[in-house]
């Protein structure tokens, strides 16, 4: 079994996705990342509609909320999948 002309073979497991370059940088943290920084992006443009507004649209705020719901939602879904696995 310990033939030593056999090479260990090198590379990314079949089983496993290729890793991007964001990947190698912040490991398996990336879909958080991404969530977190849209959220707070999303925040800020509800603070700033909010504040500098006179006569708000329902429309937006509820867009704004329903967004930010999203994406908590998909955070909390994204978590809970790291887990069962």
């Amino acid at each position: 079994m310990n033939n030593p002309n056999l090479q260990a073979q090198t590379g990314p497991d079949a089983l496993e996705p290729a890793k991007s370059k964001v990947d190698l940088f912040s490991g398996e943290h990336t879909t958080t990342l991404i969530v977190a920084a849209l959220f707070i992006i999303v925040f800020i443009g509800l603070i700033l509609y909010v504040t500098t507004k006179v006569e708000y649209d329902n429309i937006v705020l509820n867009g704004l909320f329903s967004l930010l719901s999203l994406l908590g939602g998909f955070f909390a879904g994204s978590q809970i999948n790291k887990i069962k696995n």
